[in-house]
């Protein structure tokens, strides 16, 4: 009888033993599980976060490009481009208006790669399809430009190319505003990450402490081998979790650089030219610090790429970079404004240095050899300065224009020399 009961005893504790041990099994797969689901969720969805931080980025770049483009397409008598060059320009800026209308639609609708799609927050569904239609205005720039490679008639293109600079920074605003919101989104996403391990944290506390109350010294050695496991599991998602945060870190980083800067020579590029020039014209208003405006572009270039290949060019550009970075002094900015065309921004110069300091570039280049698979190729380069001190000029358009005029002066009256801004006039 007693031997009955004690195996009775036996039979309902492995029966408890077993159901207790069974729950904590499965409060642990359940939330490994949801732990693997909801990262996995988040982490994808941070992948999609940097592929629309990545095509935001490009399309704010293009249209950039397209505004530039659009330009030397419509000044393109003016400036004297040969037919090849205005051929090749037409073929860049056509190449682009279609990878930004794609990239319109994508960011408009939330297609990520692979195929797949996202829903908009409504912070950048407002800004597409709210007050700002930026969908629709993106749409309408792209046409604008279109109109350009069409148009026979040149004061239509005038017209047409006043639109498109007034609406050019309108959307360039806008799209960094895109480009905002979309690195705001991973900053949360990332945030969401944290609070989501903090959450398991908690949750897998309140199972261990649940299982050392409920299993009994049995299942103390089984308690400790799962918690140990679990604990391994959380440092591993942890580690994961720093590795996507670095990643995205250096792809933003890595779309900053390009954005800012030149691909081919390093040099920083139009994009932030317009923002340097308007600080230097802010210090000089504030505190009286001089500062010039030299534009630069390389004689006869399209000679180089057709005698010796586009590799030759390539090459002349970068050394010209270099030529100029060597030059200028330590405080001052070089850029590259596209193509051959180069502009150097000397802050806190007087009249008397800055053209002394035009004249060693120039020099510098014209006594520069340059070498290239043992071809030996002599250039020069024509300039236009502008120096605060000449004429009241206090935007940046005008600054830039001034100099370009005098560069094309320069380019007029026989290349291989620097000419200085001698009118406050300012001619389209």
């Amino acid at each position: 009888m007693i031997k009955k009961r004690i195996m009775n005893e036996m039979v309902r504790l492995h029966s408890s033993l077993t159901l207790r041990y069974l729950t904590a099994i499965s409060l642990i797969a359940v939330l490994s599980v949801a732990a693997f689901i909801t990262m996995n969720t988040v982490i994808k969805g941070m992948d999609n976060n940097a592929y629309l931080v990545n095509v935001s980025g490009k399309q704010r770049m293009l249209s950039q490009y397209i505004a530039l483009d659009a330009y030397r397409v419509y000044s393109a008598n003016k400036t004297k481009l040969y037919e090849s060059e205005l051929a090749i320009v037409k073929s860049r800026l056509e190449r682009n208006l279609i990878e930004m209308n794609i990239a319109n639609r994508m960011l408009s609708q939330g297609f990520v790669q692979d195929g797949g799609m996202v829903p908009l927050s409504a912070e950048v569904y407002e800004l597409y399809f709210g007050e700002p239609n930026l969908k629709y205005r993106v749409q309408q720039y792209l046409a604008l430009v279109q109109l350009i490679l069409v148009l026979p008639d040149a004061d239509q293109k005038v017209m047409v190319i006043r639109d498109i600079e007034f609406r050019s920074e309108a959307i360039l605003s806008d799209l960094d505003k895109i480009v905002a919101l979309y690195q705001k989104e991973g900053e949360q996403r990332l945030q969401s990450i944290k609070d989501a391990k903090l959450l398991l944290l908690v949750l897998t506390l309140l199972v261990l402490i649940l299982e050392v109350l409920l299993i009994f010294r049995p299942m103390v050695k089984s308690i400790v081998t799962l918690q140990k496991q679990n604990n391994e599991a959380l440092d591993n998602l942890e580690s994961e979790v720093a590795d996507r945060t670095r990643h995205l870190e250096e792809a933003n980083k890595r779309l900053d650089e390009l954005a800012q800067h030149d691909a081919l020579t390093g040099l920083r590029n139009r994009l932030n030219l317009e923002e340097n020039v308007e600080s230097v014209i802010d210090d000089s208003n504030e505190n009286g610090a001089d500062y010039a405006v030299l534009m630069l572009d390389v004689d006869w270039f399209k000679k180089i790429n057709d005698q010796y290949g586009h590799d030759a060019g390539d090459y002349v550009l970068k050394e010209m970079s270099s030529i100029l970075k060597k030059v200028v002094r330590d405080g001052d900015h070089v850029y590259r404004a596209g193509g051959e065309e180069f502009v150097v921004l000397l802050s806190r110069i007087t009249h008397e240095n800055a053209i002394g300091k035009a004249e060693q570039i120039r020099q510098a280049v014209e006594n520069h050899l340059f070498t290239f698979n043992g071809i030996e190729i002599r250039k020069t380069i024509s300039g236009g300065i502008y120096h605060s001190t000449l004429f009241d000029v206090n935007d940046v358009k005008s600054v830039l224009k001034l100099a370009d005029n005098a560069l094309y002066q320069a380019k007029s009256e026989g290349r291989n020399r620097i000419i200085q801004v001698s009118s406050p006039v300012i001619h389209s």
